[in-house]
């Protein structure tokens, strides 16, 4: 069974150990996780099996009314397909919404095809290419939902 909860401060070794398994050109260090889980204008979630940690996800909602960011959001390769990345972003899409926020925009490797179907699917929409946002020759695709 999976469990769905906020991240605390004692989640954050194993979120910098999977952050540097699944993002190893572009994990975050402990500090950048630390703000966003401690972060009032942010929300961090966790989802779980059998109390192991198999996926995150993250969104910044910088000031009422405005854009929310999704973060950064990753799910365990053995648990993909089961619908856990898109209920984190649809938890995140309400706290972002329910504090006010207007729309949520995300950015995603172009080569990440699998990602940018789900967003799709969720209803985002590209906007625009941002070069060399994951280091040189590796461009973002940007996207946005209104909530």
């Amino acid at each position: 069974m999976i469990e769905f909860r906020k991240a605390t401060l004692l989640d954050l070794p194993v979120l910098v150990s999977l952050d540097r398994e699944y993002f190893p050109d572009t994990a975050w260090p402990a500090e950048q996780f630390r703000a966003e889980i401690s972060g009032k204008t942010r929300n961090f979630l966790i989802a779980e099996s059998e109390g192991k940690i198999i996926g995150y996800a993250s969104a910044f909602l910088p000031s009422a009314g405005g854009l929310a960011d999704l973060m950064t959001i990753a799910i365990n390769p053995d648990f993909r397909r089961q619908g856990i990345a898109q209920r984190l972003i649809k938890e995140l899409e309400n706290w972002a919404g329910d504090q006010g926020a207007d729309s949520m925009m995300l950015e995603v490797g172009i080569e990440n095809q699998n990602a940018i179907a789900l967003y799709t699917k969720l209803g985002y929409e590209k906007l625009n290419i941002r070069k060399n946002y994951y280091g040189y020759g590796r461009d973002a695709q940007i996207m946005r939902r209104g909530l």
